[in-house]
């Protein structure tokens, strides 16, 4: 790079080592900057440091095509030094950093002001004129909202830059521009840099004008759950990269420029770091020298037993406790779905007093909260509104969307000692297409509402139709299966709670409707059809081997969606070597590879965008003939996908949305009138047993079976949902124990078992379990496990983490640190030890979360708690503000011994135990 900026004036290594001013102008900083950063690429490539993907933030995007190889190194270097040059020569301006998000800045900006960079949810960038930056900044002073000067000195991204435009846009067309060769992240869009875009020299003039839409990248990158290397001076994308993505993965490879640690430390200890994250690295060419190994003392058996317990459930999350008998013939590993009729009830829930909670909406749920009245039923009213309030006596309405809507109703009822036992939600009878789906949200809403209050045992039941067909009837609205998958998990994460779908034919009229619900619950689904209530169950679909199949030989066929966590590999690599297949991989946003020697075209595009999908199969029956079938490929569990209840957030819903439903929506209109053989779609067990974290990943797999079951009533092709087990490579599987390898299914396994669905199984839903599926919805289903949380918990050493121990320093610290001992089974738990560290995952989250509300009943959400400060430390401080002080506890103890006659002993116990030991 010094050789090439020579030639444009620039003597780059005199100027890194001697430092000065010069290097803060424009036209040095911007070559200077990208010089390093390419560097120090090549010094991680040469280290086995290959990038998946790429994103720069503004020059950075430069580095990162030159990676890619949009445009040579040479041309790469003259446009950067142009364009510092042509930058430098534009009107002086400033900019400012302001800590609020997008929205919030925009209706602030006065004239000459615009956003130029959009780096993190309450994070952004603007750009503009000297005075009106400096009005900017008095006026956010004055509102006391956070902002820091830039040390710029242009305003960057804004009209200021209007006179280096032209002549950039000159000097770009005469470069050649390659599409890039790594997917990269398009600053300008936020989304994949197309091959279109980066041979368009207009995009680069845009690319200088236009808002960094940095936030935006690093949410299209989160779906490839990245390693995040930042590679240059300093730590800010690293850190923009943590403050915008859960759990993000962020290094930097060099230190923050007040840091005290050398430079080649740090880069050292970012080595470190990429290794211990799973990235290989090629050790020869870092060391450069031989290297001598020394041997350790072999381990010393003192019979300690260590922390890490046996896992009971599988990596999906699906819980076993007993195991089922195995089926050592493939062919019994098969079941569809069915219905039987449930034979009437003669017992009442209605021979004791309940209070119902009807969720209302339409004429049904008023003649159903008339016709509870009438049997002596105590009944409260809930419908939609725009915000909680009071409409009427036992009356309410609140924003079905608004947890703290929920909240605000069930603190209301208690108050007025109205605990509802039995809860009715009518609200997604009206729901259809993306609303039917959103009513999962709002039963989460509800469950988490209803658990937020201690002791409070009750019976939920979600009223939906159009769902299923039982006697020949059409499926209407697919997406209601959301609430389907979502009610097997409410009971496993929560027994206390009782859940079940009534799916009605008829709703307009009410008996069939009350029939159902003063009976006892005696299944988790249950269909009215006219006078029968029908219950689903599975039965064995026995799948021998078969001569016929529904693949061709050397035929084409489709692979599309998440490649890199699906089966999509595993059907790639054995359609190429067995059946000679020409293949079609469309990677959702991420680039697919094809098996070796397999012929085809791999694509990285958005599934959701009609007109990109429709390019591709256009292009891919252009050169390898007319597609055969499809086979469609979805995320398996993942933070992303797959949380509690107690800690679900609206992100998991959108990802599940995203990566399963919408792209198979998409595909089944681009497929519609294509002569196919069959459309096989991956879906998950849980769909059919739960599993504890699985709601939200249950319920978008319960909802794409729907779509399926549709789509087999409405198209001549054949469609088949398949409900698979866990699949485990046989590396992989070592790490689980025999209980859980004996049930998942290996790489060989899922294709012998997607070749007997080919060749013998009728479309539509199929399971596939290796153990007998009937016991395991008996055991997880009809019978969900209690958590044994009362139970005493084995104690082990403290764990080798990174964190010193220190000792708990109040009762507050003290009451946490007893309660994750008690639960994680520590024996010393420090104050600034991570609950994730010690062991702590999701699942253990949702005890946490119930015995700190137990210990501090304090308005705080302690749910969201638990991951933003994950430390003993972080949560009594946010704890504390909330207890009474000791002035107040003082007051607290003098009128309760007024009123009760207790000494001031007693009554400082109580209110003691009351605070969860904090005094």
């Amino acid at each position: 790079c010094a050789e090439l900026l020579a030639g444009e004036g620039i003597a780059l290594l005199d100027l890194l080592n001697q430092g000065g001013e010069e290097i803060n102008q424009t036209a040095i900083a911007q070559p200077l900057l990208f010089a390093v950063e390419y560097a120090l690429a090549q010094l991680w490539q040469s280290w086995g440091v290959r990038p998946e993907a790429l994103i720069g933030h503004s020059l950075g995007e430069y580095v990162a095509a030159c990676l890619a190889g949009v445009f040579s190194l040479e041309d790469g270097l003259r446009l950067v030094a142009l364009r510092g040059r042509l930058m430098q020569q534009c009107p002086a301006g400033a900019m400012l950093s302001v800590g609020l998000s997008e929205g919030q800045l925009a209706p602030l900006l006065p004239e000459g002001v615009v956003i130029a960079a959009v780096n993190g949810p309450a994070l952004c960038a603007v750009s503009g004129t000297e005075a009106a930056i400096a009005a900017l900044a008095a006026d956010l002073e004055a509102k006391d909202i956070p902002h820091q000067r830039l040390q710029t000195s242009h305003g960057f991204h804004s009209p200021l830059m209007e006179p280096m435009l032209e002549p950039f846009r000159v000097a770009l067309q005469q470069v050649p521009l390659q599409p890039p060769q790594i997917p990269m992240v398009s600053n300008v869009t936020g989304t994949w840099l197309t091959a279109e875009a980066a041979t368009d020299p207009d995009y680069w003039v845009r690319q200088a004008r236009q808002p960094v839409r940095f936030m935006a990248g690093l949410e299209t990158l989160s779906s490839l759950s990245p390693v995040l290397l930042e590679v240059g001076p300093g730590t800010v994308l690293a850190r923009l990269a943590t403050q915008t993505l859960k759990d993000a993965k962020a290094i930097a490879s060099l230190p923050h420029p007040k840091s005290a640690t050398p430079e080649w430390t740090h880069l050292l200890e970012a080595v470190g770091q990429l290794w211990q994250r799973g990235v290989p690295l090629d050790w020869q060419q870092l060391h450069l020298t031989p290297r001598r190994r020394v041997p350790l003392p072999t381990y010393p058996f003192e019979r300690q037993r260590y922390w890490v317990e046996p896992d009971e459930g599988l990596a999906s999350g699906i819980q076993i406790e007993t195991k089922p008998a195995l089926a050592s013939d493939l062919a019994n590993w098969f079941y569809q779905p069915t219905w039987q009729r449930s034979l009437p009830s003669t017992a009442s829930v209605l021979t004791e007093p309940n209070c119902w909670l009807v969720l209302t909406e339409g004429g049904l749920g008023a003649q159903l909260a008339q016709r509870l009245e009438q049997a002596g039923q105590d009944v409260i009213r809930v419908a939609r509104g725009e915000a909680f309030a009071q409409t009427g006596y036992r009356q309410f309405a609140l924003n079905p969307q608004r947890l703290e809507d929920y909240a605000a109703l069930m603190k209301d009822l208690r108050l007025r000692e109205l605990v509802p036992t039995q809860v009715v939600s009518l609200w997604g009878l009206q729901a259809d297409d993306l609303a039917a789906y959103r009513q999962a949200t709002e039963v989460q809403y509800l469950v988490n509402a209803i658990t937020a209050q201690p002791d409070q045992d009750c019976q939920i039941s979600l009223v939906t139709t159009g769902l299923y067909d039982v006697v020949g009837e059409a499926v209407q609205q697919p997406m209601r299966g959301a609430i389907a998958g979502l009610s097997l998990v409410i009971g496993q994460e929560y027994p206390s709670l009782g859940c079940r779908l009534i799916e009605l034919e008829d709703t307009e009229a009410v008996e069939p409707l009350w029939r159902t619900l003063i009976a006892p619950p005696t299944a988790i689904v249950i269909a009215c059809r006219r006078s029968h209530l029908w219950q689903q169950t599975y039965q064995p679909l026995p799948l021998p081997e078969a001569a016929a199949t529904r693949l061709q030989r050397g035929g084409t066929y489709l692979i599309a969606g998440n490649l890199s966590q699906g089966m999509g590999h595993i059907w790639a690599e054995h359609l190429a070597a067995q059946w000679q297949a020409k293949l079609v991989l469309l990677g959702d946003r991420s680039t697919p590879t094809l098996p070796k020697e397999a012929e085809g075209i791999a694509l990285s595009l958005d599934l959701t965008d009609p007109a990109q999908l429709s390019a591709a199969l256009q292009q891919a029956e252009a050169e390898l003939g007319p597609i055969r079938g499809l086979f469609y490929s979805a995320p398996t569990t993942n933070d992303q996908s797959a949380a509690p209840l107690a800690l679900m957030q609206p992100s998991h819903w959108d990802y599940n949305l995203r990566h399963k439903l919408q792209g198979l929506l998409s595909l089944q209109v681009a497929l519609a009138e294509k002569p196919l053989d069959f459309c096989l779609v991956q879906s998950s067990l849980s769909a059919v047993i739960g599993g504890v974290g699985l709601g939200a990943y249950a319920a978008a797999n319960s909802a794409m079976d729907a779509i399926i079951q549709q789509q087999n009533q409405q198209s001549g092709t054949p469609w088949f949902s398949v409900n698979w087990d866990a699949c485990l490579t046989e590396e992989v599987q070592a790490g689980f124990g025999s209980a859980n390898a004996a049930f998942a299914l290996t790489s060989e396994e899922v294709w012998a078992a997607t070749e007997r669905i080919l060749e013998a199984a009728p479309p539509g839903q199929i399971v596939v379990s290796k153990g007998g599926l009937t016991t395991r919805i008996r055991q997880w289903v009809q019978a969900a496990p209690r958590p044994q949380a009362d139970e005493p918990t084995a104690t082990h050493a403290r764990p080798q983490i990174a964190t010193p121990y220190a000792p708990p320093r109040s009762d507050i610290e003290q009451t946490v640190a007893a309660i994750w001992q008690d639960l994680l089974g520590v024996e010393q738990v420090g104050i600034h030890d991570s609950f994730f560290d010690l062991g702590g995952h999701s699942l253990l989250a949702i005890q946490v979360v119930s015995r700190l509300r137990e210990a501090f009943p304090v308005a705080i959400e302690m749910r969201s708690l638990l991951f933003e400060a994950p430390t003993v430390a972080g949560i009594a401080a946010a704890i504390a503000p909330h207890l009474p002080d000791e002035e107040e506890m003082d007051e607290m103890a003098a009128l309760l011994a007024e009123v009760q006659g207790l000494s001031s002993e007693e009554v400082q116990q109580q209110l003691a135990q009351s605070q969860g030991g904090a005094q």
